[in-house]
C-alpha cells in the first residue's frame, strides 16, 4: 500500500487501463466538404495512430478507410451544396484506436451498402462501390448510426490485428 496521495506503479498501469477502455480521446479535426480538405485530416491521424500503437501498415489503411469515406461525404452527402462540417475524432481504446467521422446530409450506411458486382470487367461495371468495399475489408470493426440528422461512421483498427490485404508489413 502506497502512501496517501502516491500511487504505485501499478495503480497508474491500472488507470492507464481504465483511461484506454473508456477511449482517451487523442486527435480530432474539422474539415468542411471540400476534397482538398482530407489532407488536412492525415496529421491528426498519424499522431492518434502513433499514440495508439498502430504499426506502419494498419496507418497506412486507415489513412485509406479515411480518404474513401470522406470523399464519399463530400461527394454524396450534400447534394444542395453549401459549406457543411464534418467531424472526426479519435480515442484510443484498449483494443487499439477507435476513430469516428461524423457530418449531416443524406443517410449513408457504408457497413450495409451493397457491394459492388466484381465479376464483369471493368469497362461492363457501373461505377461505384469499390471504394466501400475496401473500407469494409480494411476496417477491422465498422459501425454506423444515424444521430438525428446526422451519419456517425465509427471504425476500429486493433492494435497487432491481421487485416484482410496483403501489404508491405508482412500482413496477409
Amino acid at each position: 500500500m502506497g502512501l496517501p496521495g502516491c500511487e504505485t506503479s501499478s495503480q497508474a498501469a491500472l488507470d492507464g487501463d481504465r483511461a484506454r477502455a473508456r477511449g482517451r480521446l487523442v486527435a480530432e479535426v474539422s474539415i468542411v466538404n471540400a476534397l482538398p480538405e482530407i489532407g488536412r485530416v492525415h496529421e491528426p491521424c498519424r499522431r492518434a495512430a502513433d499514440a495508439a500503437g498502430l504499426g506502419a501498415g494498419a496507418r497506412a489503411d486507415l489513412l485509406l478507410i479515411l480518404d474513401e469515406l470522406l470523399s464519399n461525404a463530400i461527394r454524396h452527402a450534400f447534394p444542395d451544396g453549401g459549406a457543411h462540417a464534418i467531424d472526426l475524432k479519435f480515442r484510443v481504446r484498449r483494443s487499439g484506436l477507435e476513430a469516428t467521422v461524423e457530418y449531416g446530409g443524406v443517410a449513408f450506411d457504408p457497413a450495409t451498402a451493397p457491394l459492388p458486382e466484381r465479376r464483369s470487367s471493368l469497362d461492363e461495371r457501373p461505377l461505384g462501390g469499390l471504394g466501400v468495399h475496401f473500407v469494409r475489408e480494411l476496417a477491422d470493426e465498422l459501425r454506423y448510426r444515424r444521430v438525428g440528422d446526422r451519419n456517425r461512421v465509427i471504425l476500429t483498427m486493433r492494435t497487432g490485428a491481421v487485416t484482410r490485404r496483403k501489404g508491405s508489413d508482412g500482413r496477409p
